[in-house]
Protein backbone atom coordinates (compact mmCIF):
# COMPACT_ATOMS: atom_id res chain seq x y z
CA UNK A 1 0.00 0.00 0.00
CA UNK A 2 1.29 3.23 -0.74
CA UNK A 3 2.09 5.89 1.80
CA UNK A 4 -0.43 7.97 0.89
CA UNK A 5 -3.34 5.81 0.43
CA UNK A 6 -2.03 4.66 3.98
CA UNK A 7 -2.58 7.61 5.57
CA UNK A 8 -5.46 8.15 4.04
CA UNK A 9 -6.94 4.90 5.46
CA UNK A 10 -5.98 5.49 8.82
CA UNK A 11 -7.49 9.46 8.62
CA UNK A 12 -10.61 7.62 7.46
CA UNK A 13 -10.73 5.17 10.03
CA UNK A 14 -10.35 7.39 13.16
CA UNK A 15 -13.34 9.88 11.58
CA UNK A 16 -15.17 6.84 11.43
CA UNK A 17 -14.53 5.51 15.26
CA UNK A 18 -15.12 9.06 16.55
CA UNK A 19 -18.48 9.46 14.28
CA UNK A 20 -19.33 6.14 16.13
CA UNK A 21 -18.44 6.96 19.46
CA UNK A 22 -19.85 10.40 19.25
CA UNK A 23 -23.11 9.10 18.29
CA UNK A 24 -23.75 8.01 21.77
CA UNK A 25 -26.51 10.28 23.02
CA UNK A 26 -26.13 12.80 25.57
CA UNK A 27 -27.21 11.03 29.15
CA UNK A 28 -26.43 7.54 27.32
CA UNK A 29 -24.45 6.60 31.20
CA UNK A 30 -27.63 7.86 33.47
CA UNK A 31 -28.41 4.94 35.61
CA UNK A 32 -24.92 3.09 34.82
CA UNK A 33 -22.81 1.12 37.17
CA UNK A 34 -19.25 0.44 37.89
CA UNK A 35 -16.94 -1.75 40.18
CA UNK A 36 -14.65 0.22 41.88
CA UNK A 37 -11.33 -1.10 43.78
CA UNK A 38 -7.68 0.25 44.50
CA UNK A 39 -5.44 -2.33 45.39
CA UNK A 40 -2.04 -1.83 45.38
CA UNK A 41 1.40 -1.25 47.52
CA UNK A 42 2.60 2.36 48.19
CA UNK A 43 6.76 1.85 48.01
CA UNK A 44 6.41 4.60 51.25
CA UNK A 45 3.73 6.23 53.73
CA UNK A 46 4.28 8.20 56.49
CA UNK A 47 3.08 7.04 60.38
CA UNK A 48 2.27 10.19 62.03
CA UNK A 49 2.42 8.70 65.97
CA UNK A 50 1.22 12.24 67.14
CA UNK A 51 -0.16 14.22 63.92
CA UNK A 52 0.38 17.72 65.07
CA UNK A 53 4.26 16.66 65.99
CA UNK A 54 6.53 16.06 63.17
CA UNK A 55 9.52 14.47 65.43
CA UNK A 56 6.92 11.87 66.28
CA UNK A 57 6.97 10.80 62.48
CA UNK A 58 8.40 7.45 60.77
CA UNK A 59 8.11 6.04 57.45
CA UNK A 60 6.87 2.97 56.76
CA UNK A 61 7.51 1.08 53.38
CA UNK A 62 5.52 -1.26 51.11
CA UNK A 63 2.08 -0.41 52.13
CA UNK A 64 -0.42 -2.55 51.02
CA UNK A 65 -3.67 -0.55 50.51
CA UNK A 66 -7.23 -2.73 49.35
CA UNK A 67 -11.30 -1.42 48.89
CA UNK A 68 -11.41 -4.91 48.53
CA UNK A 69 -13.28 -6.94 45.38
CA UNK A 70 -16.48 -6.43 44.53
CA UNK A 71 -17.04 -4.36 47.27
CA UNK A 72 -17.48 -0.62 46.20
CA UNK A 73 -19.62 0.57 43.16
CA UNK A 74 -20.39 3.50 41.75
CA UNK A 75 -23.27 4.34 40.28
CA UNK A 76 -23.72 7.56 37.26
CA UNK A 77 -27.05 9.60 37.70
CA UNK A 78 -27.91 11.84 35.23
CA UNK A 79 -28.50 15.30 36.49
CA UNK A 80 -31.43 17.17 34.43
CA UNK A 81 -33.73 19.28 36.27
CA UNK A 82 -37.70 18.78 36.45
CA UNK A 83 -38.82 19.75 33.65
CA UNK A 84 -39.78 22.35 31.87
CA UNK A 85 -35.66 23.34 32.94
CA UNK A 86 -33.18 22.24 30.08
CA UNK A 87 -31.19 19.83 30.36
CA UNK A 88 -27.79 19.50 31.30
CA UNK A 89 -24.77 17.42 30.89
CA UNK A 90 -23.70 16.49 33.78
CA UNK A 91 -23.71 13.19 35.85
CA UNK A 92 -23.88 12.82 39.62
CA UNK A 93 -21.60 10.20 40.92
CA UNK A 94 -22.51 8.23 43.74
CA UNK A 95 -19.99 5.50 45.25
CA UNK A 96 -21.34 2.52 47.66
CA UNK A 97 -20.02 0.18 49.12
CA UNK A 98 -20.53 -3.46 51.30
CA UNK A 99 -19.78 -2.53 55.03
CA UNK A 100 -20.50 -4.29 58.21
CA UNK A 101 -22.48 -6.58 56.16
CA UNK A 102 -24.44 -4.19 54.25
CA UNK A 103 -24.71 -1.68 51.16
CA UNK A 104 -24.00 1.64 53.01
CA UNK A 105 -23.57 5.30 51.08
CA UNK A 106 -19.64 6.14 51.32
CA UNK A 107 -19.24 8.88 48.90
CA UNK A 108 -20.36 11.57 46.48
CA UNK A 109 -17.51 12.07 44.45
CA UNK A 110 -17.07 14.99 41.76
CA UNK A 111 -19.60 15.11 38.77
CA UNK A 112 -18.15 13.75 35.50
CA UNK A 113 -20.10 14.99 31.69
CA UNK A 114 -21.24 14.61 28.72
CA UNK A 115 -18.31 15.10 25.79
CA UNK A 116 -18.28 16.69 22.60
CA UNK A 117 -16.82 13.62 21.46
CA UNK A 118 -19.30 11.37 23.20
CA UNK A 119 -17.07 10.25 26.08
CA UNK A 120 -18.17 11.19 29.25
CA UNK A 121 -15.03 12.38 31.93
CA UNK A 122 -13.64 15.37 34.24
CA UNK A 123 -10.43 16.25 34.72
CA UNK A 124 -10.05 16.22 38.40
CA UNK A 125 -12.25 13.64 39.38
CA UNK A 126 -11.99 12.83 43.22
CA UNK A 127 -13.69 9.60 44.77
CA UNK A 128 -12.85 7.99 48.22
CA UNK A 129 -13.33 4.19 49.09
CA UNK A 130 -13.13 3.22 52.81
CA UNK A 131 -10.00 0.29 53.06
CA UNK A 132 -11.04 -3.39 53.49
CA UNK A 133 -13.36 -3.50 57.16
CA UNK A 134 -13.11 -0.01 57.81
CA UNK A 135 -16.28 3.25 56.86
CA UNK A 136 -15.59 6.63 56.01
CA UNK A 137 -19.01 7.80 58.24
CA UNK A 138 -16.72 6.46 60.99
CA UNK A 139 -14.12 9.07 63.22
CA UNK A 140 -11.90 6.28 62.70
CA UNK A 141 -11.73 5.09 59.21
CA UNK A 142 -8.93 4.17 56.55
CA UNK A 143 -9.81 5.72 53.13
CA UNK A 144 -8.53 4.78 49.63
CA UNK A 145 -9.28 7.98 47.42
CA UNK A 146 -8.60 8.65 43.53
CA UNK A 147 -8.05 11.78 42.21
CA UNK A 148 -6.87 12.56 38.76
CA UNK A 149 -8.59 12.44 35.00
CA UNK A 150 -11.72 10.11 34.38
CA UNK A 151 -12.94 9.53 31.53
CA UNK A 152 -15.85 6.87 30.25
CA UNK A 153 -16.09 5.83 26.69
CA UNK A 154 -19.34 4.73 25.77
CA UNK A 155 -20.69 2.84 22.82
CA UNK A 156 -24.03 2.30 22.07
CA UNK A 157 -23.89 -0.32 18.95
CA UNK A 158 -26.49 -0.31 15.73
CA UNK A 159 -29.00 -2.94 17.56
CA UNK A 160 -28.91 -0.42 20.84
CA UNK A 161 -26.51 -2.13 23.01
CA UNK A 162 -24.59 -0.62 25.41
CA UNK A 163 -20.28 -0.68 26.19
CA UNK A 164 -18.49 1.37 28.45
CA UNK A 165 -14.40 1.29 28.60
CA UNK A 166 -12.53 3.28 30.98
CA UNK A 167 -10.07 5.00 29.32
CA UNK A 168 -7.83 6.56 32.32
CA UNK A 169 -7.21 4.07 34.85
CA UNK A 170 -3.60 5.33 35.61
CA UNK A 171 -4.18 8.89 35.20
CA UNK A 172 -4.23 10.12 38.78
CA UNK A 173 -2.83 9.51 42.37
CA UNK A 174 -3.91 7.03 44.97
CA UNK A 175 -4.40 8.87 48.39
CA UNK A 176 -4.28 7.21 51.31
CA UNK A 177 -5.40 8.51 54.71
CA UNK A 178 -5.75 6.70 57.73
CA UNK A 179 -6.95 7.73 61.38
CA UNK A 180 -5.46 5.24 63.44
CA UNK A 181 -7.04 6.97 66.74
CA UNK A 182 -10.24 8.74 67.08
CA UNK A 183 -9.74 12.16 65.71
CA UNK A 184 -6.96 11.72 63.81
CA UNK A 185 -4.42 12.33 66.72
CA UNK A 186 -2.73 9.87 65.01
CA UNK A 187 -2.57 9.15 60.96
CA UNK A 188 -0.69 7.46 58.61
CA UNK A 189 -0.99 8.75 55.16
CA UNK A 190 0.58 8.52 51.60
CA UNK A 191 0.12 9.03 48.13
CA UNK A 192 1.41 7.20 44.55
CA UNK A 193 0.46 6.53 41.04
CA UNK A 194 -3.02 5.01 40.80
CA UNK A 195 -4.17 1.26 40.24
CA UNK A 196 -7.80 2.04 39.54
CA UNK A 197 -10.09 -0.32 38.53
CA UNK A 198 -13.55 1.10 37.19
CA UNK A 199 -15.43 -1.43 35.17
CA UNK A 200 -18.26 -0.96 33.49
CA UNK A 201 -21.34 -3.57 34.84
CA UNK A 202 -23.16 -5.02 32.10
CA UNK A 203 -25.89 -6.49 34.24
CA UNK A 204 -26.14 -4.72 37.89
CA UNK A 205 -28.47 -7.62 38.80
CA UNK A 206 -25.62 -10.02 39.00
CA UNK A 207 -23.36 -7.21 41.78
CA UNK A 208 -23.62 -9.37 44.91
CA UNK A 209 -27.09 -8.77 47.22
CA UNK A 210 -27.64 -6.20 44.28
CA UNK A 211 -31.34 -5.81 45.76
CA UNK A 212 -30.00 -4.46 48.83
CA UNK A 213 -27.79 -2.32 46.80
CA UNK A 214 -30.47 -0.85 44.89
CA UNK A 215 -32.18 -0.04 47.64
CA UNK A 216 -29.64 1.48 48.97
CA UNK A 217 -29.35 3.64 46.10
CA UNK A 218 -32.91 4.92 45.56
CA UNK A 219 -33.44 6.01 49.86
CA UNK A 220 -29.99 7.95 49.29
CA UNK A 221 -30.25 9.35 45.78
CA UNK A 222 -34.52 9.60 45.76
CA UNK A 223 -35.40 9.45 49.66
CA UNK A 224 -37.64 7.02 49.24
CA UNK A 225 -37.96 4.03 51.46
CA UNK A 226 -35.23 5.32 53.82
CA UNK A 227 -32.27 2.94 54.20
CA UNK A 228 -29.82 2.38 57.40
CA UNK A 229 -26.57 3.63 56.05
CA UNK A 230 -27.98 5.18 53.15
CA UNK A 231 -29.79 8.62 53.72
CA UNK A 232 -28.52 12.10 52.80
CA UNK A 233 -27.91 14.23 55.72
CA UNK A 234 -30.65 17.54 56.03
CA UNK A 235 -29.10 20.24 54.16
Amino acid sequence: MKKKTLVSSLIMATAIGMSANASAADGVLNDTWFETQIKQTLPKVIDKKDSENPSSWVTVKNFKVDTGKKTCYTHLIDNNPAAPAPATPDYLVEVYCFVGGAWTHQDTADRVFDMADGNVGQEDVFLAMPAVGSDLTKPEFHAVSFAGTLILQPKVSSSGKLSVKTLTVKQGLTDYHENVTLLGAEQIEGQDHTNLKFAWVKDPTKIPNANDLLACATSWETGNNPKLGCIKNPE
